[in-house]
Formats: structure tokens, sequence, C-alpha cells
């Protein structure tokens, strides 16, 4: 990998890996408007729920933590059909719908 700016670039110290486990539940609910979602009932209610699962495991002597997060803008690279397609406006110009 080519560093762009590496007097800029600042080293990474690795540390040995915990004996935690660890568990990722990802849900993508509802519609974007680009990279942001638009509102949606049942985004709300899955990270509702989604927080009441959390809630329980606190109370477990085998967990440390658990969180819930709604993420606020879609990651680059992802589909391009949330974004809008180019329409022409007038030759020699664009637009966007």
């Amino acid at each position: 990998m080519k560093i762009v700016d590496e007097e800029h670039a600042v080293p990474v110290t690795l540390t040995a890996p915990n004996d935690f486990g660890y568990l990722l539940i990802a849900a993508e609910i509802g519609r974007w408007a680009g990279p942001f979602p638009w509102p949606s009932r049942s985004r709300r209610q899955a990270l509702a729920r989604a927080a009441e699962w959390c809630a329980e495991l606190t109370h477990r002597d085998d967990v440390l933590e658990a969180v819930v997060f709604g993420g606020a803008l879609r990651p680059p690279g992802r589909a391009p059909r949330c974004w809008p397609a180019p329409v022409p406006a007038r030759p020699g110009t664009t637009s966007w719908s």
C-alpha cells in the first residue's frame, strides 16, 4: 500500500489480542437519500428493540459491554443506486434530480 502523505502518517502500535469475544449485528432498514437515512418507523423500532436486548445482556456476568448505535451516514463505497441519476438540463449543462 502506498502512503500518500507519509510525513503526516501516525505510526501504529499493535497490542496482543485479548481473550474476549465480540459479536456484531448489523441491519440496514429503510430508504436512503444519498448518504442520509430517511426517517423510518421500522428503523426506530429495530433500534429500540436492539437497545432492549443490550439492556438484558448487560445484566449477564459474562458480558462486559453491550452497545447499540444508529448510523447517521451511509459508508462510502455503497451501492451507487442510492444516488440520484443525472438528468440532462440543457446542452452543455447538467443537473441532479
